[in-house]
Order: C-alpha cells, then structure tokens, then sequence
C-alpha cells in the first residue's frame, strides 16, 4: 500500500512481485533496533551487578544505557536517549509465512538481526492458528531447561 505523507510516497505494507509482504524501512529500522536493545550475557551481568550496587533492593533493575542510535528522518523516528539491555535469548520463535492466499515473511525478517547477532535458530514451524502448539513447545523446552538447572545444581 502506497500512503502520501508531506508530499512524499512511502509504501506502508510492501508486496513482492508474488503479493508476499515484507518489512518495510521503518520495519527494519525497528527490527535493528529491537536487536540492540540484547547484549552478550557477561555484558549484561556486568550491567546488572553495576545497577545492583546502587539499587536498595535485591530486585534487579532492567540496565537501562546510553542509545547510540541516530535520528532518521526518512521513516520518522527518533531514537530514545537511553534503552533498556536484555540478556542473550535463548530461542527464538516467529509465525511462519503461511498466510490465506500470500505469504508473509515480516514475522521472520523482524527478529532475524537478534539471530544473527546471536548465531540463534528462528523456529518458524508455527503458523497463526497453532498457539497452542506453540505454547506446548515453549513450555517443554522450558522444562528441559529447568530440569537441567535443578540436576547441575545437585551436583
């Protein structure tokens, strides 16, 4: 979809050749900055135990840095003077591109600079109506996790 927006056209949704959807500027200018906002995990225990030191509670604060980001005008944002540092995630999931009748990659394109930041998987074997399948894999894989938590502890 084409929108006019002081005397410029931008493309709102844009479409391939095929009629798939795809990110647009402002869609991989906030998938970049999505990215950022992740760091390594020694980088985040770093910032974590800084803030920790400060802070009058045992809670940990979300790290909260200085942005390196810069404005651009071309899709209209204005980046925040201070963003807030996740840990490293640990798996990655987005819809697949299945849709009625096209194919949307937009889910995918989104967190793909996360995955290749963090040399990460994306599992797209979910589609829109799969939920519950979904939250099953998570919760399993979840489990996994924990379970192996517990039995290092132990040891």
């Amino acid at each position: 979809m084409k929108v006019k927006k002081h005397g410029h056209t931008r493309i709102i949704d844009p479409k391939d050749k095929n009629g798939d959807r795809h990110c647009n500027a402002k869609g991989k200018a906030r998938s970049s900055y999505i990215a950022s906002l992740f760091v390594e995990p020694d980088e985040y225990n770093k910032l974590v135990h800084h803030d920790l030191d400060r802070s009058k509670t045992s809670i940990p604060p979300v790290p909260m840095v200085s942005s390196n980001l810069k404005r651009n005008n071309s899709i209209g944002f204005t980046p925040a003077k201070k963003k807030p540092q996740f840990p490293t995630p640990y798996k990655l999931y987005a819809l697949n591109d299945a849709r009625d009748g096209h194919r949307n990659f937009r889910e995918v394109e989104t967190i793909t600079p996360i995955a290749n930041k963090f040399h990460l998987d994306v599992d797209d074997r979910f589609g829109v109506y799969d939920e519950e399948q979904l939250a099953k894999d998570y919760f399993e894989m979840l489990s996994m996790s924990v379970g192996s938590h517990v039995e290092r502890m132990r040891r």
